[in-house]
């Protein structure tokens, strides 16, 4: 080192191997190279939190196994497998083939058990769907009459009694001309001759298209009445041809076999239970146009707009503001007319107009512009309100002012959100493989959901016999009485959805981490040729090659740390449902209490704020790991710097992701309900369209996240390059933002110690990596 000469700019001291942090919150300072000195993400990286890494593995490990002891121990086959007369369960061992259950009694035993009590049922291999069929008990070997058609609930294979809707139809019918009638012995030769039934005044009309044969059955009561089969036979010939009609009607007929000695909940269950089964099948039928619209359509929809963001934001936030600015104003018009301050004449006149545009849609919608803006714009009757009302003008007028004003202060601010938007969609361009892995995540929460529903569900069915046993064995006896099994049940219940709430929160922290690296290689190395750049145009790139570098980076290293910030969110939620519990606790045995039920609101509110500080300083902590490396603690407290140093531009991006996510999850799904409505026509439109509204939220959703975490990860790549590099690795667009000039082209792309000026020079620790990207960027020769 004593070759090194003064314009290299580098000091070195001895130099070590990085040390593993033994801690959950890390060790010191020094553990740790000089984040000046470090471009980021930092290239030399070690396992962080390596206990809490530790802690979570066994935590995965205990409740596999306590799935895997509960399930052996507990009735959870009852969830797919219902239990016949016998005890037996359908779809196993020696009910094999017949999966299904069907119970025969269930007025009786609903009234004696109640919905969760024993419910005398017989396995069947298919759900009976006829009124008249029988099935055979094989307890006794009674046989049992369907009186009400059942379908199977899939996958839990019970047979649901629902209202026979089979036998009902649509048909056509023929208002004008009306029927003709026939005489006694009179040859049907068209089809006017033969008048519909006597329910709904059909009688007056006549069957244009072929009738089924529910209606068949209805004209047998009337019109066919008389009719032999020759002559019915002939009737349903004449329908090979069409007929003449001047008023076309569609009518749905036909007739419903019920059993009258149900009770009324029954009846009511059945009702609705048909309702379910038919939207069900129309949501069948049009599943794979819900699909396309739902998933596929709003999520090309939603990337579009993303992407547009790189171009058009400047232009989305202007429209915002103006129509924000607009809001106001006729806010404070209002209050000025309510104060009597003004005598509301323009406002009448722009209200006509916009009555005349839009007037026709709000009436359609069930809103009445007119009686609103007349009811907006008249006088305050009430005498004692009009000072309120000149109040709330004053403030309001002050706060238009304030907003125009803060916005006029805030530019640098408004430009560099402005930046950071731009240059988000710009990486989301560049590695769209960010938006598609989050699905992988969505289906990995819901087979993590799944297992803990069904964990929870064994704890729920665990038998009494296995917890004295288990007691006897830890020599505890106390577990024979009911309420000890009743309080380990309750045990084992809040620590399953403890559980629950860590895994959870843990694949936040995967989605957000993942996020959060890729966007930060992108960001320091998109331009450098050290190779450690992954996003399109590296070097071997590959669809998900990004993601895939990401994830084994944090398999390898971060572990750790997003197990302890997934634990600390999980560990702040639980006393809101604590206190839920409690709260519902209280009211059912002490009723309502108004002091008692305003002080745990409060705490309700106190323990929200808290939790919502908590994760918003945690996600600042994974995507301060993510650049630097830092354990837990440190980057959380170096986010909670970073947001103390910079509250105003976090505020702003805050809100203004807040409202392009709103923006956009409005938007998109309303447009795919719109174009559903064009392809999906009938009765099955409106739940296929409710269906098609809650994808296309949740995709939209999906992506507006991943854009918001980018553009959060941009913004603190960005102050770490601003403060310690001069924005060196900024793009154009942020360093005009911040008022930068651009780099010079000829500076070393890939920063080091050598980037420093000799009087920010210092001995610092390096690693050997390190220590030889700075050697070449010092032009020292190879052999030195």
């Amino acid at each position: 080192f004593n070759n090194l000469t003064v314009e290299s700019r580098i000091q070195f001291v001895v130099y070590r191997s990085p040390a593993v942090t033994m801690g959950c919150c890390g060790g010191d300072d020094d553990e740790l190279e000089d984040e000046r000195h470090t471009k980021g993400p930092v290239a030399e990286r070690y396992c962080t939190d390596v206990p809490c890494c530790i802690l979570f593995v066994l935590y995965l490990a205990g409740f596999i196994s306590l799935y895997v002891v509960l399930h052996r121990h507990s009735d959870v086959r009852v969830i797919h497998h219902g239990k016949n007369d016998q005890g037996l369960f359908c779809g196993l061992e020696d009910m094999k083939d017949k999966p299904n259950i069907y119970y025969y009694d269930l007025a009786t035993d609903l009234n004696k058990e109640g919905l969760f009590g024993n419910l005398k049922g017989v396995c069947v291999k298919d759900c009976p769907t006829d009124v008249g069929e029988v099935v055979r008990s094989s307890k006794d070997d009674e046989d049992y009459f369907v009186d009400t058609p059942t379908s199977e609930l899939f996958p839990f294979h019970r047979c649901i009694p629902r209202e026979n809707t089979t036998l009902t139809g649509k048909v056509k019918l023929c208002g004008w001309p009306r029927c003709v009638g026939r005489k006694a012995g009179e040859k049907i030769t068209h089809p006017n001759q033969v008048c519909g039934p006597k329910i709904e005044d059909a009688e007056k009309y006549w069957f244009l298209s072929k009738p089924d044969e529910s209606q068949m059955a209805l004209l047998q009561v009337d019109s066919l009445k008389q009719a032999s089969d020759e002559d019915k036979q002939e009737y349903l010939n004449l329908f090979d041809k069409e007929y003449e009609c001047q008023t076309k009607l569609d009518v749905v007929m036909g007739i419903r076999v019920a059993y009258d000695k149900k009770p009324a909940y029954q009846q009511i269950f059945e009702k609705y239970s048909g309702m379910v089964f038919q939207q069900a099948s129309q949501l069948y039928d049009n599943s794979s146009i819900i699909a396309v619209l739902g998933i596929g359509g709003a999520l090309f929809v939603s990337l579009a707009i993303i992407l547009m963001y790189s171009t058009c934001i400047k232009v989305a936030l202007l429209v915002l503001f103006i129509q924000l600015i607009i809001v106001m104003c006729a806010m404070d018009y209002i209050f000025f007319r309510k104060a009597g301050w003004n005598t509301g004449n323009s406002g009448n006149l722009l209200a006509k107009y916009i009555i005349g545009w839009f007037g026709e849609a709000g009436d359609e919608m069930g809103f009445d512009l007119e009686s609103a803006a007349t009811h907006a714009l008249r006088d305050e009757q009430t005498a004692a309100m009009v000072p309120v009302y000149r109040t709330l003008a004053v403030v309001w007028s002050i706060l238009i002012v304030v907003v125009l004003a803060g916005v006029c202060f805030i530019q640098r601010q408004i430009r560099m959100i402005i930046a950071l938007a731009s240059e988000a969609a710009t990486c989301l361009c560049q590695m769209p493989s960010l938006i598609f892995f989050q699905y992988i995540g969505v289906f990995s929460l819901i087979t993590a959901t799944w297992y803990c529903m069904k964990t929870l569900l064994a704890v729920m069915t665990l038998h009494q016999s296995f917890v004295i046993d288990t007691g006897k064995l830890l020599g505890v006896s106390s577990v024979e009485e009911p309420e000890t099994f009743e309080r380990i049940q309750q045990i084992l219940c809040w620590l399953v959805v403890f559980g629950y709430l860590w895994l959870y929160f843990f694949h936040m922290a995967v989605f957000t981490a993942v996020i959060a690296n890729c966007v930060s290689n992108w960001y320091f190395h998109r331009s450098d040729d050290t190779g450690e750049y992954t996003g399109a145009g590296s070097e071997g790139y590959f669809f998900g090659k990004p993601v895939l570098m990401a994830l084994l980076s944090i398999a390898r290293y971060d572990l750790g740390t997003l197990a302890y910030g997934s634990f600390l969110i999980a560990l702040c939620t639980m006393p809101r449902l604590i206190l839920e519990y409690v709260d519902q606790e209280l009211k059912a045995s002490a009723g309502d209490n108004p002091i008692v039920e305003k002080v745990i609101k409060c705490f309700k509110c106190c323990l929200w704020c808290f939790e919502e500080c908590i994760k918003s300083i945690t996600e600042y902590a994974y995507i301060n790991n993510a650049v630097t490396g830092k354990p837990f603690c440190r980057a959380a407290k170096a986010s909670f710097t970073l947001v103390a140093k910079y509250p105003l531009q976090v505020a702003l991006n805050t809100l203004v992701t807040g409202l392009l996510s709103v923006l956009s999850c409005v938007m998109v799904p309303l447009m795919m309900v719109v174009i559903s409505s064009l392809i999906i026509s009938g009765k099955g439109w409106l739940t296929s369209a409710v269906f098609v509204l809650v994808l296309a939220y949740v995709v939209t959703r999906i992506t507006t996240g991943v854009y918001e975490v980018t553009l959060t990860t941009l913004f603190v790549c960005a102050m770490r390059d601003f403060e310690h590099f001069d924005g060196m690795c900024a793009p154009d667009s942020l360093r005009e933002a911040m008022g930068l000039s651009k780099p010079n082209e000829e500076a070393p792309k890939r920063s080091s110690v050598a980037s420093m000026p000799v009087a920010e020079a210092r001995a610092v620790e390096l690693t050997p990596s390190q220590m030889r990207h700075s050697l070449i960027a010092a032009n020292v020769p190879e052999e030195q």
